[in-house]
């Protein structure tokens, strides 16, 4: 892997992607962001065993003037079987199979190795992959970009992992959440699935959901499936089924936008910590480490009277 010294913020950060803001997406990405291990794990449909998240990385200083990607899992990987590789995966969601996805991804990924080192290597280029799911529809196959001539190969783009999930059997997931095999977040796109909304299939939901110890997540699955159920027009069947429970809603809703509210006054004050102070992977880990709201704006309010970065983290 390439040795270099960190790099300035490029210009090129800013132009940001104006999709993935709606509903259905940042709803994915939280059910993602959950077991983010499994789910990565799902995706590549191997053991959670063969690999280890160190961290989800925010990724909210790369654009801090595009809302939409505050709710982004970008995880720090590395896998069991390579020698410290430290992998950058992004997971995104679309409604609908959209094929520039390939290249916005590619350059996002190129601006996370640009711009953000592993957490104990301050001096290595991450690796870099890629996962979309497409929550309906079938997308088109992603392959990179490869010439070869002579004995050389010249090879550019990413090729990302694509789940279809209209593709993916409703039974089956159920009995391997069941199990134990898959997470359980799997269970909010059950809707979206191949058989997902048959009236059986829909019982065994509700009896593999209801015993769930943790209210939380049954209100979490219950509120994703009543959504998710908008795109495949069943949603009757869902709020038939789920009527009398306890969903709570808005504590889904209240989560999301907590975190959008931390991450916004995270964003901008690394976007103005980084122009008043100079590029450093210092600001980005110091203040993506604070989640107290009252203080990230007491710091927005009180930076310019500041000096340094240590006289911005001293402020409470």
């Amino acid at each position: 892997m390439a040795k270099r010294k960190d790099s300035p913020q490029p210009d090129s950060i800013k132009k940001r992607r104006p999709d993935s803001g709606n509903d259905f997406d940042k709803t994915s990405r939280y059910l993602m962001s959950l077991m983010a291990r499994e789910f990565i794990a799902w995706c590549f449909a191997c053991s959670p065993d063969l690999l280890v998240v160190h961290r989800l990385i925010n990724t909210r200083s790369l654009a801090p003037d595009q809302p939409e990607r505050i709710f982004d899992l970008v995880a720090e990987v590395t896998w069991v079987d390579t020698d410290g590789e430290y992998w950058a995966i992004d997971s995104e969601s679309q409604t609908s199979p959209d094929f520039p996805m390939k290249y916005r991804m590619s350059h996002y990924l190129l601006d996370i190795q640009e711009t953000i080192r592993p957490s104990t290597d301050r001096m290595t280029d991450y690796e870099v992959g890629g996962i979309i799911v497409n929550l309906t529809g079938k997308g088109k196959s992603y392959r990179p970009s490869v010439k070869e001539i002579g004995n050389r190969k010249m090879l550019f783009g990413v090729q990302p992992i694509q789940i279809n999930l209209c593709e993916c059997d409703a039974a089956e997931t159920l009995q391997k959440v069941t199990a134990g095999v898959w997470p359980i977040t799997l269970l909010g796109w059950i809707p979206l699935m191949a058989g997902g909304n048959e009236s059986g299939i829909i019982e065994q939901w509700v009896a593999a959901v209801s015993p769930h110890t943790n209210q939380k997540m049954r209100s979490d699955l219950a509120y994703m499936v009543k959504l998710f159920s908008n795109l495949t027009n069943t949603k009757p069947l869902w709020d038939k089924a789920l009527k009398g429970w306890h969903h709570m809603k808005s504590e889904l809703v209240e989560e999301l936008n907590r975190e959008a509210r931390i991450e916004i006054r995270q964003g901008d004050l690394i976007a103005i910590a980084v122009d008043k102070f100079g590029f450093s992977q210092r600001i980005e880990e110091e203040i993506s480490a604070i989640t107290n709201v009252d203080r990230l704006q007491r710091m927005l309010r009180s930076i310019h009277r500041t000096n340094t970065l240590d006289e911005l983290l001293a402020i409470e």
